[in-house]
């Protein structure tokens, strides 16, 4: 080295000893000690700016469904067979209406149509008639002379009787309207809505529905399944075949 000058060849070795220390780029000329570097204060990163998270708006609260009120009994004086049918179209249930004259001798009263009476267009059809044909003739009465109805007389699959007093209301205005000279309740729900107790308390007992003298015994299909009872059914007929 003559001078303030490097020669060549120890340039070169002197850049090579830097490139084997890892040195390969030149940041400053006066870099800052080791130590001075770790004692520099770090600079804060900003933060990061809050993200508001979007929740879904609540969901209206429904209105509440309004509640389905019952129709109004007709008026006495309005016919009743069309408002009993325009009344089943509003449930979509198949009606069944009434058969037999008016002043007839005897009325029996049914609960609801089976399929086999909505197929027969009868309140008593298939097994369910023949039975009850069969005692309506017991009792000395043809069966094309006297008045067959049903408390509820709209077919729904599946349905159950439940508005007892509405049905019980209709059920008197129809034995009114008939004015048979005697009537027969077929079945509990029938004893329940006309009558006001189960069949098990009305049977055996003779009652009055609109001036008419009236008993309660089992329904046709109830005795086709338990036909030990057409004993029992048979002793309630008797005690309003006695009011002759």
């Amino acid at each position: 080295m003559s001078g303030m000058g490097i020669e060549p060849g120890q340039a070169a070795s002197l850049l090579q000893w830097w490139r084997d220390a890892g040195v390969d780029v030149a940041v400053r000329g006066n870099a800052p000690a080791w130590l001075d570097v770790a004692k520099a204060p770090t600079i804060a990163k900003a933060p990061k700016p809050r993200v508001e998270e979007r929740r879904p708006a609540p969901a209206p609260t429904p209105a509440p469904a309004p509640t389905a009120k019952a129709p109004a009994l007709p008026a006495d004086g309005d016919e009743l067979d069309a408002w009993l049918a325009a009344r089943c179209d509003e449930r979509g249930a198949r009606h069944v209406a009434a058969v037999g004259p008016v002043g007839a001798p005897l009325m029996i009263m049914g609960d609801r149509p089976d399929r086999e009476d909505v197929a027969d267009a009868s309140p008593f059809g298939g097994d369910n008639g023949t039975l009850a044909n069969a005692m309506i003739k017991a009792m000395g009465h043809d069966a094309d002379a006297i008045r067959q109805a049903l408390l509820e007389p709209g077919h729904l699959p599946g349905e159950r009787i439940n508005d007892h007093k509405t049905l019980g209301k209709l059920a008197r205005r129809q034995v009114r309207e008939a004015s048979p000279k005697a009537l027969v309740l077929f079945g509990d729900a029938t004893a329940r809505a006309v009558l006001g107790e189960p069949l098990a308390k009305a049977r055996g007992h003779l009652h009055t529905v609109e001036g008419v003298p009236t008993v309660a015994t089992f329904h046709p299909r109830w005795l086709l399944q338990r036909p030990q009872d057409k004993k029992l059914a048979w002793n309630d007929l008797l005690l309003l075949m006695g009011t002759k």
